[in-house]
């Protein structure tokens, strides 16, 4: 039960530490797509332009390579072709042009290839200036370079994205600004080029480029962060039970503007469903000169986040200068995460505050070699004994022929030399997904028994299978917010890597409730003898695959079945009384109350 421990702040600001040593497993490209994405973040004031292009001219830009290669970009409104393509940029005007560097494309060793303007910009006159330029990027192994010269010989070199982590992307498209007043300034000439270097990675597109003026005042709060195990795991959702004493919280901003920022003042404020605050964590710096940047870590109590509900966590920065910031909207940053006796998750689908997720999928048809027996694992940090019921799984579309089962592994077995994944704490049974699972995007697939797991660190392990490609399982896999490398992992073909931000694979931790006065939509199934000794006929006109949960009169699962057709349940070892027994499939659902005697 090995824990997974990461300096918090390391994993958001440089991504070294313990977590980079556990970042050892091999990483896979993958076919993985975009389910869903937060709002594009290309609203914002440029400043007062000075240059802009849109690629609507390729004679505007020249292309070459710096390692004798023939891999260029290319200038045009096609899109990435390489086996693991990723979407076409939506920049303001992809219609009429953008740059492309399709590394996947190439699949090459050693690209470091640039596009760069084809005349120089004067900028005499003119000390302080940004470029901005909209974007679409997916992270492997490369990096992304912006490159600027005063002299068309000599260049400094200004590294985007390099917060990503591996197979994450930006929003499509995002709107980057590089302060390049350091080469640039009052400068009769200059030049800029995107240079890529990597090798068989996925693609990065450009368009819309600008050099402006840069802001006099514009603080910016770049992000935030929550852990409530202090390990750099942040939860989407968190049972009471598994709160430590205080709650890991940090923050990092910057002044993006050419004058100095006076008193400056950030604060991370956290309100409950009512609105009310129920923790603060404040900072405050004499004065932030232009281009500073500043971290800083906190903790909060928990003993306030345990009632039931959403908690919205909102990262402010203002200083004496706020009312003459040319970019407001900037200055504040969300986030949000649920208290649920219901379930633990890594992932916060439906939990992030709106406009902010950025959620993948991927499954069976991701890599080579996983369409069957794909594990795909989540990692749950245990702080104290917690029932659990099973694993509940947030599904893409995908289509119906695979099937999949679940269980819960000990990281012991995870980060052994040779990871094993046949011997799981507690497992489902198999389970074919039904359209009506994959229309409703979750399947919930039940121990035989709750399962009480101990303090320590676990996976939670779905298991997919697509019957030889008959019908990929496709998951979702939240990428709104950097985890540690470990945190979500796939195992197949005996190769453990990690994949996955935070898979929605998830602890359900409170039994399954059903209403027996639901509605008994399945015609032609029938259950007799009632009253009964110990075995129930379960009777169906057609020769149909069902599901059965059992539930005693408190609501706790204790059996559950697939069946396929007529079958027969013996429940003669439970203790006598009355159980509520479903059946259900994609047709619908029957429940019956059951007295066993």
């Amino acid at each position: 039960m090995k824990k997974v421990y990461s300096a918090a702040l390391g994993l958001l600001i440089t991504g070294t530490g313990v977590m980079a040593q556990l970042q050892t497993h091999p990483y896979q490209k993958d076919r993985s797509t975009l389910a869903q994405s937060r709002t594009p973040n290309v609203v914002g004031d440029r400043g007062s332009s000075i240059w802009c292009d849109d690629f609507s001219d390729p004679t505007n830009w020249e292309v070459g390579t710096l390692n004798g290669l023939l891999d260029n970009w290319t200038i045009g409104t096609t899109g990435p072709t390489g086996l693991f393509a990723i979407d076409n940029i939506l920049s303001t005007t992809a219609s009429n042009g953008f740059a492309l560097y399709d590394s996947d494309l190439y699949c090459t060793a050693g690209d470091d290839a640039y596009i760069q303007m084809a005349n120089p910009v004067d900028l005499q006159g003119v000390p302080f200036v940004v470029l901005t330029f909209e974007q679409y990027y997916r992270q492997y192994l490369g990096t992304c370079f912006v490159d600027v010269s005063n002299d068309g010989a000599t260049w400094t070199s200004f590294e985007v994205n390099s917060l990503l982590g591996v197979n994450m992307s930006t929003t499509n498209p995002s709107l980057v600004s590089v302060n390049i007043s350091s080469v640039a300034g009052d400068q009769g000439s200059v030049w800029v080029r995107f240079r890529y270097t990597g090798a068989c990675d996925y693609a990065w597109m450009v368009d819309d480029v600008c050099i402006s003026e840069q802001l006099a005042f514009d603080g910016e709060m770049i992000d935030g962060y929550l852990t409530h195990t202090g390990t750099g795991e942040e939860y989407g959702m968190i049972p009471p039970s598994q709160f430590t004493e205080n709650m890991v919280v940090g923050a990092r901003f910057t002044n993006n503007g050419y004058n100095a920022l006076t008193n400056v003042t950030a604060t991370i404020e956290v309100r409950n469903e009512a609105d009310v605050v129920v923790g603060t964590a404040t900072t405050t710096l004499p004065s932030m000169a232009t281009g500073d940047t500043v971290t800083f870590e906190d903790v909060l109590p928990t003993l306030a986040f345990e009632p039931i509900g959403l908690y919205s966590v909102s990262f402010t920065m203002s200083a004496d200068e706020i009312d003459q910031d040319g970019s407001p909207d900037n200055n504040t940053y969300e986030r949000a995460f649920d208290v649920s006796d219901v379930r633990y998750a890594l992932d916060g689908v439906n939990v992030h505050p709106a406009g902010t997720e950025m959620i993948f999928a991927l499954g069976t048809s991701s890599f080579t070699g996983s369409e069957d027996g794909m594990n795909c694992m989540t990692y749950y940090d245990i702080t104290e004994a917690i029932d659990v019921y099973g694993i509940e799984v947030l599904l893409a579309q995908s289509e119906v022929g695979g099937f999949a089962y679940a269980n819960i592994l000990d990281t012991v077995d995870v980060y052994a030399a040779t990871t094993v994944v046949t011997n799981p704490l507690v497992e489902t049974d198999s389970y074919d997904l039904q359209q009506g699972d994959i229309n409703a995007g979750v399947v919930r697939l039940l121990f035989p028994s709750v399962y009480n797991l101990q303090p320590g660190a676990y996976y939670a392990n779905v298991v997919l299978n697509s019957n030889a490609g008959a019908g990929h399982i496709r998951i979702l896999d939240d990428q709104t917010v950097i985890q540690p490398g470990a945190a979500s992992m796939v195992y197949y073909n005996n190769d453990l890597s990690g994949n996955g931000e935070a898979l929605a694979v998830r602890l359900i931790t409170e039994p399954l409730q059903i209403s027996v006065g639901e509605n008994n939509t399945l015609e032609g199934v029938s259950m007799f003898p009632n009253p009964t000794n110990g075995l129930v006929n379960i009777r169906t006109s057609e020769n149909e695959v069902f599901n059965v949960a059992v539930m005693n009169v408190t609501g706790e699962l204790v059996r559950t079945a697939r069946i396929n057709g007529t079958s027969t349940m013996d429940l003669s070892e439970l203790a006598k009384g009355v159980y509520t027994v479903r059946i259900y499939n994609e047709r619908g659902t029957m429940t019956e109350r059951v007295t066993l005697q």
